[in-house]
């Protein structure tokens, strides 16, 4: 069952909706229960990934994990937004970050950064502080700690990807040099030993014999 990952993540996007219209209409028990249900899928796949080294077939399966956590936090705090809990350019900032990613990334699969990977499971965190400590208090306090996470990463991701692309060329570059290096060294080298091979004594006799030709004349 390679496909096992990939049935999971369809179950989390399939609880979204589900989750916004439990919350909607007050069904906050509900409302938690496929919360949890979606954040223990989020962990489920990826360790079901890790055991059964799970290979994306295509750059769909290799983005459907982080499209199923940018659906499910998109859709969640758009529920929050509609009741107040937090401003609605919240939703434009998860879907700028988003975008970053999959443009920062490559078309084949994901490129994650060591802060980045955790951002997904911090906002999925804030769902659930949400839900469980509705309060004024919380709401200011998730929003000051999302946006300074935020912009963290948005800074830290951009210096990590520029640093190792200029890391590559400047490594490629060196391997360049070194094989060029290797190679000049490695003529001259070639040229000796082929001078010092010792001469066949048919070359020997042919050449005596063009130098006792040349002082005969």
């Amino acid at each position: 069952m390679k496909k096992s990952p990939y049935v999971v993540v369809f179950l989390r996007i399939l609880l979204t909706p589900a989750f916004f219209y439990a919350f909607m209409w007050d069904f906050t028990e509900i409302a938690v229960s496929l919360y949890l249900a979606a954040f223990i899928s989020d962990i489920v796949d990826g360790r079901l990934a890790e055991r059964q080294e799970t290979i994306p077939s295509s750059p769909l399966e290799a983005y459907l994990d982080p499209i199923a956590d940018f659906v499910l936090v998109l859709v969640s705090f758009y529920a929050f937004s509609l009741r107040q809990f937090y401003p609605s350019w919240i939703l434009f900032v998860f879907v700028f970050m988003f975008l970053f990613f999959i443009i920062s990334s490559n078309k084949r699969e994901p490129v994650y950064d060591p802060m980045g990977k955790y951002y997904g499971t911090f906002l999925m965190t804030t769902i659930g502080i949400t839900l469980f400590f509705p309060t004024e208090l919380v709401f200011n306090n998730v929003l000051l700690f999302i946006i300074a996470y935020t912009v963290s990463l948005a800074i830290y991701r951009t210096v990590y990807l520029c640093k190792n692309r200029t890391g590559d060329i400047y490594s490629g570059s060196q391997n360049t040099d070194l094989i060029e290096s290797i190679l000049l060294l490695g003529t001259p080298m070639v040229l000796e030993n082929q001078r010092n091979k010792p001469v066949q004594k048919e070359n020997l006799k042919f050449i005596e014999e063009t130098e006792s030709r040349q002082l005969a004349v």
